[in-house]
C-alpha cells in the first residue's frame, strides 16, 4: 500500500545548523523514499496555540512548513526513526493513497 506522510515544522527550527526541513528532506532522500516536496505555509499555529504568519512589515514569522513524504507504508514506516532521530516533536499525518 502507498501512503503520504505529511511532516509539520516550522520553518525557524534547525538541525545540525542548516533548517529541519532541508535535514528531513536530505534524509528521506538518502533513505531511498520515492518523492518529497517541501510546501511553505502562510499561515498558522502549533501546539501552543501562537499564530506564526507574516509580520506588519510583510516579513514571515517562524512561517509552517509542512514536508509530504510519498513511499510504501513498509519504507516510510522504516524511515520513521530517522525522522524521530532530527525532528522528534515534528508532527506526523499517514493517509493511504492511489498513484494514478
Amino acid at each position: 500500500m502507498t501512503e503520504q506522510w505529511r511532516v509539520y515544522l516550522s520553518e525557524g527550527k534547525e538541525w545540525c545548523g542548516r533548517p529541519l526541513y532541508e535535514a528531513v528532506l536530505e534524509e528521506a532522500r538518502k533513505a531511498g523514499l520515492a518523492g518529497a516536496t517541501v510546501f511553505k505555509g502562510r499561515l498558522g499555529f502549533g501546539e501552543r496555540r501562537r499564530l506564526r504568519g507574516p509580520t506588519a512589515l510583510g516579513l514571515g514569522e517562524d512561517l509552517p512548513v509542512v514536508i509530504e513524504l510519498v513511499d510504501s507504508a513498509k519504507a516510510l514506516r522504516a524511515f520513521l526513526p530517522h525522522l524521530r532521530a532530527i525532528a522528534p516533536r515534528a508532527r506526523v499525518t499517514a493517509t493511504p493513497v492511489r498513484l494514478l
